[in-house]
């Protein structure tokens, strides 16, 4: 069983659980990288242990990202985020955009309970998701 879970995994270069997540482009005009800071408003949680599946964090803005993105909220993929991790966390963390050539496990397997309508999602490193679990 562990086998085929694993070939499932590994043989889908990206997999979406639940609402569908929005990648990047090639030639999209937004940031490459983008500094957010704001207030956690909602969790889709990952899993980190046997399997690897990264979450969701739904990020209300404190200011603009620059003048391509006017959305007043991003959608952050994430990389073995903690569940003590709460709603109204407030973060500042560097963020890059996802595209469907990102190999790391978190980013090809991802649970999202959010509908973006169409905004593309942005990803954490693991070093900037640790700075969201730093917060107590």
């Amino acid at each position: 069983m562990k086998n085929l879970i694993t070939l499932i995994f590994t043989s889908v270069s990206a997999l979406s659980f639940g609402q569908n997540v929005v990648y990047h482009e090639t030639g999209s005009l937004l940031p490459e990288i983008i500094n957010v800071q704001g207030t956690i408003i909602d969790i889709s949680p990952g899993y980190c242990g046997t399997f690897c599946i990264g979450g969701v964090t739904k990020v209300k803005l404190d200011k603009t990202i620059s003048n391509f993105y006017s959305d007043s909220c991003v959608y952050l993929v994430t990389a073995c985020l903690s569940l003590d991790v709460k709603k109204n966390t407030v973060i500042n963390v560097t963020a890059t955009k996802l595209t469907r050539y990102d190999t790391d496990c978190y980013y090809r397997s991802i649970s999202n309970s959010f509908d973006s309508n169409g905004t593309p999602f942005y990803k954490l490193s693991e070093e900037e998701t640790n700075k969201i679990n730093a917060i107590k």
